[in-house]
């Protein structure tokens, strides 16, 4: 059985670099809402980002909320590194507490 699991540097939360023609939204700042392939997400690196202007990051929680599910019936897993995965959400407020290395023991 799992005992031991290293997503660590995965983009659990973070979905790449994405140009804004396949975002909706009305700006795309940081922590601005938007609208993304039919899933509500947050912008956590906006069109400032001192990189190309037409691009974007969003925070995603799904990878997050599929590793929280999974825990739930992997009662064996007793070290899980999460860390490297931006889980604190956006730079200006916490979505998700962050937590980098889980030991059950």
């Amino acid at each position: 059985s799992l005992t031991s699991l290293n997503l660590s540097g995965n983009g659990l939360a973070e979905t790449p670099f994405v140009n804004v023609s396949a975002v909706v939204g009305a700006s795309f700042n940081e922590g601005d809402k938007v609208l993304f392939e039919g899933h509500n997400l947050t912008i956590s690196v906006g069109k400032d980002n001192g990189r190309n202007p037409c691009n974007v990051k969003m925070f995603d929680s799904r990878g997050v909320e599929a590793i929280a599910y999974a825990l739930t019936i992997s009662p064996s897993l007793r070290t899980l590194d999460l860390s490297k995965n931006h889980l604190s959400g956006i730079k200006s407020g916490n979505m998700i507490s962050p937590f980098w290395i889980c030991n059950a023991d």
